[in-house]
């Protein structure tokens, strides 16, 4: 069976999770990361279009089951 995520791109999908996590623990993500790592995700976060709640749910559950 195809998840609803399957269409997104694996960066898409950190997006989501930035997003749904909200400014303060982004930014705390953020200082994990290279520079490069944080170009590429904010550029995605700012390509990102309105994603269903279902499909944004179901890339958080997907993360927090790595």
């Amino acid at each position: 069976m195809m998840s609803m995520t399957d269409s997104l791109t694996p960066r898409q999908k950190a997006a989501q999770v930035v997003i749904s996590l909200g400014a303060d623990v982004a930014s705390s993500i953020y200082k994990h990361l290279q520079e490069e790592e944080i170009e590429k995700l904010t550029y995605e976060i700012t390509r990102q279009e309105s994603v269903r709640p279902e499909i944004s749910d179901q890339a958080i559950d997907e993360f927090y089951g790595l």
